[in-house]
């Protein structure tokens, strides 16, 4: 799933990516609950979230005067990490982060400016 990414797919299954492994949804499910500790919805959007973040980051990275100058709105980073919607972006973010994906974005951009 990481390697070729395909938690970028905001409609993919557990079906979907059993076959793509080559076993059967009941053996994955319980394979990512007993390794990762995790249903497979929260692996799936744990890896959005971290990916989201990257993608912040290397943005906030271009910016060298600590104003984010990327136009790239919450709503855009959902939909680049595979998020269908950016509620649910904005809720599994704060959830594994703590905060906002704003607040995250906000709080690189001030390390920018120090």
């Amino acid at each position: 799933m990481l390697e070729k990414k395909l938690f970028l797919n905001n409609n993919l299954s557990l079906t979907d990516l059993a076959k793509e492994v080559g076993t059967n949804r009941t053996y994955l499910s319980t394979s990512i609950k007993t390794v990762k500790k995790q249903s497979f919805c929260e692996y799936l959007n744990s890896n959005r979230v971290e990916y989201s973040k990257k993608i912040i980051k290397e943005k906030i990275s271009k910016c060298d005067t600590g104003i984010d100058s990327s136009g790239m709105t919450a709503e855009d980073y959902a939909i680049a990490s595979g998020f269908s919607t950016t509620r649910n972006f904005v809720r599994c973010f704060k959830k594994k982060e703590g905060i906002t994906p704003t607040q995250y974005k906000n709080a690189l951009l001030w390390k920018v400016r120090e």
